[in-house]
């Protein structure tokens, strides 16, 4: 692809994302030594269990990482348009952790590259192979801070905090609400915050019911940011 398609793509990138932070030169070489592909929605990027090593670099939309937990997938995290997925089998040589699947409305357009061409870019760069690093320990350290705001409080608690957490980094305003744009189901919901699909049901009804969300195919939007706030931060009971 050409500058002006990455030119296209790159105001989408948060500038706490990867691809955001990454020095220029690195940047293009990397872009120019993968292989650009799209996934539609529901689409499988990495396979839990397989034994690859591809990494890819996220150029738009969205993707859910997933566990299998018995019959079902646990949701692990969602990541967007900048960030680095599939680095964990690239680190270690390891069978997958997690399946990666687009979620986003539109398709995911990424860069693949195998672990051997990542690093043979990113190992000539000491400030990248820093970053690779820093993304690794903050996706450790979000990890652990999740489990401790989603201990000891109630379901509307956690799903609160979770959608607050959704529209921060994934949401986009559109007449005054916050609109969710992420196919993630109820029982995926639950799972992300150690709850039944039951009572994460149960929980999006009492947000909704109380005028803060709207939900609906899959969609969440935050009618009332404030409300939703004080809810997560354990100042407002919805009984």
């Amino acid at each position: 692809m050409t500058d002006p398609v990455v030119a296209e793509y790159r105001p989408g990138w948060p500038p706490s994302s990867f691809l955001a932070q990454l020095p220029g030169e690195c940047l293009a070489a990397l872009l120019a030594a993968g292989q650009w592909v799209s996934f539609a929605a529901d689409e499988v990027l990495v396979d839990e269990d397989a034994v690859d090593d591809d990494v890819f670099l996220l150029v738009s939309s969205y993707v859910k990482v997933t566990g299998r937990l018995g019959r079902h997938d646990a949701l692990l995290a969602v990541r967007g348009a900048g960030d680095l997925v599939g680095e964990f089998a690239a680190i270690d040589g390891n069978p997958r952790s997690a399946t990666v699947r687009a979620c986003g409305r539109r398709p995911v357009v990424a860069v693949r590259l195998s672990a051997e061409s990542f690093w043979a870019v990113v190992g000539r760069d000491r400030a990248a192979a820093k970053l690779v690093a820093s993304i690794v320990a903050g996706k450790a350290r979000a990890s652990n801070r999740r489990r401790v705001d989603y201990t000891g409080v109630g379901p509307p608690v956690r799903v609160a905090r979770l959608v607050r957490e959704l529209a921060e980094l994934y949401g986009t305003e559109v007449a005054g609400s916050m609109v969710i744009g992420l196919d993630l189901t109820q029982l995926e919901l639950g799972s992300f915050v150690g709850v039944t699909r039951a009572t994460a049901e149960r929980a999006l009804r009492q947000l909704r019911e109380a005028g803060l969300l709207e939900t609906g195919g899959r969609r969440l939007v935050v009618r009332d940011q404030a409300g939703l706030d004080e809810v997560a931060a354990g100042l407002r009971s919805l009984g």
